[in-house]
C-alpha cells in the first residue's frame, strides 16, 4: 500500500528556493531529476461514456480495466492531460467516498502514457464534451532520499 502526504509551501523568490536547495544538500538530499511539464485541466462536464469509448483503444487490457473502473465507479472526476519530457499522459482521479477527487482521502488515480500527442488527446476530451478549465506549465526539480521526495516547482 502506498501513502502520499503532500505539503505545499510558497517560496516566493528564487533566493528562498536556493536556501531550500542548500539545506537539502546539507542533509545529503540530492537532486535526482529535472523536467518540464505542460498540464491541461478539463472541466467535469462531458459525456463519460463517449470518453470511455474513445480512450480505451489507447491502452492495453490491464490499463483498460483500471480506466473503466475509475470512469464507471468513481465520482467527482478530475481529468488532465500532461506532456512531460516529450511523453504524453492521461491523468484521471476520482473520489470513492464523499470527498473531492482533488483532495479526497479515498480516491482512485490513473496516470498512464499514451501514444498520441497532447493535442490529439485534448481533442478526444473536447469531442466528448469536456471543456478546458486551465492550461499551465512548470519546471520541476525533484530531490529524493530513501522513499521521500521533495519537489521545487517554478
Amino acid at each position: 500500500m502506498k501513502y502520499e502526504v503532500e505539503i505545499k509551501s510558497l517560496l516566493q523568490t528564487e533566493e528562498n528556493a536556493q536556501k531550500l536547495r542548500d539545506r537539502l544538500a546539507k542533509q545529503g538530499i540530492q537532486l535526482s531529476k529535472k523536467y518540464s511539464q505542460i498540464n491541461h485541466y478539463f472541466l467535469n462536464d462531458g459525456d463519460f461514456s463517449k470518453l470511455e469509448e474513445k480512450l480505451l483503444p489507447l491502452f492495453d487490457e490491464e490499463k483498460r480495466k483500471n480506466l473503466k473502473k475509475i470512469l464507471e465507479k468513481g465520482k467527482d472526476h478530475s481529468i488532465r492531460t500532461r506532456e512531460m519530457n516529450g511523453e504524453v499522459f492521461l491523468v484521471m482521479k476520482a473520489s470513492i467516498d464523499d470527498t473531492t477527487s482533488s483532495n479526497g482521502i479515498l480516491r482512485m488515480e490513473f496516470e498512464e502514457k499514451v501514444g498520441v500527442s497532447i493535442d490529439e488527446l485534448d481533442k478526444i476530451l473536447e469531442t466528448s464534451g469536456f471543456g478546458y478549465q486551465a492550461k499551465w506549465s512548470r519546471d520541476r526539480e525533484e530531490y529524493e532520499k530513501n522513499d521521500f521526495y521533495i519537489t521545487i516547482d517554478r
